[in-house]
């Protein structure tokens, strides 16, 4: 596979950042792109935030939730507004653990292909920021954004589920942050107790269960 590397001018680190953690405004004139794995830009991550800290990154976030993805719905890229592609998912949500979001909902996710069929993706040392695959599970860490949409944390944002999803504990849920790394064992009870404060501006969402 031809592998080639984006090397991002420094004028664009302040908005990496930015996409990084977990606010890249999705458009609302989203144009559609292309599907051909045949050519990949990794982007280096900006490691402002400890992404292998889980009780940092539960601090950062708005929700955290485990659930399945039910559906790819696809890729969007505005070169002239977005610093990369980003994917929406339909996913079925299982469990809360932080937040209270609706049972169906859509989500975004930094990583997809551009117009030309190239995908995208953020890649840090231990690892790639891959797509979510359909009929998977995940541990996902988000945040509302401005326009009431969610966005996973872009790098640092999903734990794959290695445990059936009917049965797992959240006082021992086995899950790979990254595809072929081996597999970790998360008190997330715990870790969510101890989560570390972050203060930021936060957002609500329309897919926020109403009181």
């Amino acid at each position: 596979m031809r592998i080639k590397i984006i090397a991002y001018i420094s004028i664009l680190s302040v908005i990496a950042l930015i996409v990084v953690l977990g606010f890249q405004q999705t458009n609302s004139n989203e144009k559609k792109s292309f599907k051909d794995s045949s050519k990949i830009y990794y982007v280096d991550a900006d490691e402002t935030l400890t992404f292998n800290n889980i009780e940092e990154m539960i601090g950062y976030s708005d929700f955290v939730f485990v659930g399945t993805v039910d559906e790819v719905i696809g890729s969007y890229y505005d070169e002239e507004k977005d610093l990369m592609p980003y994917t929406k998912y339909k996913m079925t949500i299982k469990n809360n653990y932080k937040g209270n979001l609706q049972e169906k909902i859509i989500i975004s996710k930094n990583g997809g292909y551009d117009e030309d069929g190239t995908l995208h993706l953020f890649k840090t040392d231990a690892g790639v920021e891959d797509m979510l695959e359909l009929n998977e599970s995940y541990l996902i860490l988000a945040n509302a954004q401005s326009n009431g949409e969610l966005l996973v944390i872009s790098v640092g944002g999903t734990y794959h589920l290695l445990d059936n999803i009917d049965s797992y504990s959240k006082n021992n849920i086995g899950v790979e942050q990254y595809k072929g790394n081996k597999k970790i064992d998360l008190n997330l009870e715990k870790s969510i107790a101890n989560e570390k404060e972050y203060s930021r501006q936060r957002y609500t969402t329309k897919y926020e269960k109403a009181n």
